[in-house]
């Protein structure tokens, strides 16, 4: 076995950082983490490659990579293999921000990598900033990770400002045949693909409750007989810590889906769609959640919501619970869920569909 290794140093000024990578033996792991040099306005990317025979190291190039306004990293091996040899490479590779050593956090415009077989491990990122809004094109700068058969194994922050902590308000993972599990705070938005693989993933989602919404949507019609499974928390930063704008989107096919919140603060909006197609739905909300509903399952069986009605207000207003079926038919039912007696605002909608069990729990 042999190793070698190397290091680049990316300015953190770029308008985009990238790692890259193509060849039939490039794969291994990427790191990200907060061990960089603090206060440096690099960061650095260090990259070992262990391998055990010459003609490997003969045909691996990796090299830096400088398009107008950016830095980035190459990594490249053989698109075609000699049947005669053998091959045994992987690169292990930390991507490392610097810290601050005043608290103030560090600033990454974007980055990207594009490494189909490299899985992906990302740390507990508190001072980092993934991407920022530009002032200039109002264009949101994403975090993109993509891996093809490799798990992206993610604890991470990623929020606007909260106390000492901030990261990307907006990010995309993206896997194909392995899963995405992990823990993510977010501010804005968080995308997720894991085609074909699981999804398990907690999410604490923050909304400043200005009207926009914070999202999630994941759209894999790809994902088959695998779970998925979302648990967020909804978290108002408003002053009160009242109120709030959250929208869910979760539709797979042929895998149990569950989505459910821990906590969502008092008069908050949620607007949640979910569906599944050959595979059983529980979506399970908490009691401050007031709105209407609509769900649909086969002609076979009927769709369930479990209400318990003799909560306290959570609002400590002296309302009372109120959860009503306007319609129930063929496997249909339609509603509304409020404590009475309502105020005069905006309330949310939840619209959930299977062809087999589905359970709304309120």
């Amino acid at each position: 076995m042999h190793i070698v290794s190397t290091f680049f140093k990316l300015p953190l000024s770029s308008e985009k950082l990238s790692i890259l990578s193509h060849g039939l033996i490039s794969k291994g792991t990427v790191r990200i983490t907060d061990s960089g040099l603090p206060g440096s306005e690099y960061m650095v990317i260090d990259i070992a490659m262990a391998y055990k025979y010459n003609h490997e190291f003969d045909n691996a190039i990796v090299c830096l990579l400088r398009p107008e306004g950016q830095y980035g990293v190459g990594i490249y091996t053989p698109e075609r293999l000699h049947e005669e040899r053998q091959y045994w490479t992987t690169f292990d590779i930390e991507v490392r921000l610097p810290t601050s050593p005043d608290n103030i956090p560090t600033f990454v415009k974007e980055f990207r990598t594009d490494m189909l077989s490299f899985s992906h491990e990302i740390g507990h990122l508190q001072n980092s900033v993934f991407s920022i809004r530009s002032y200039w094109t109002r264009r949101m700068r994403p975090l993109s990770l993509r891996s093809v058969h490799t798990m992206i194994n993610v604890l991470i922050r990623m929020i606007l400002h909260i106390s000492q902590s901030l990261a990307a308000k907006r990010a995309l993972l993206r896997t194909w045949q392995q899963q995405i599990r992990g823990s993510f705070v977010i501010s804005s938005r968080l995308m997720l693909h894991a085609g074909n693989g699981a999804m398990d993933v907690d999410v604490k989602m923050l909304n400043a409750a200005d009207g926009d919404a914070t999202e999630i949507p994941i759209s894999d019609p790809s994902m088959r007989y695998i779970l998925m499974n979302l648990t967020t928390d909804l978290v108002s930063t408003s002053p009160n810590g009242t109120n709030g704008t959250f929208r869910i989107n979760v539709h797979t096919t042929n895998v149990p889906l569950i989505v459910s919140t821990n906590s969502a603060p008092i008069d908050h909006i949620l607007d949640l769609s979910a569906s599944t197609v050959n595979g059983p739905a529980w979506v399970f909300l908490q009691p401050t959640w007031e709105g209407i509903f609509h769900l649909s399952t086969s002609d076979r069986s009927m769709p369930e919501v479990n209400a318990d009605l003799t909560l306290p207000d959570p609002a400590g207003r002296g309302r009372e619970r109120s959860v009503v079926v306007t319609n129930s038919n063929k496997g249909i039912m339609d509603g509304y869920a409020e404590w009475v007696p309502k105020g005069e605002r905006r309330v949310g909608t939840v619209t959930i569909s299977s062809a087999n069990l589905l359970s709304l729990n309120l």
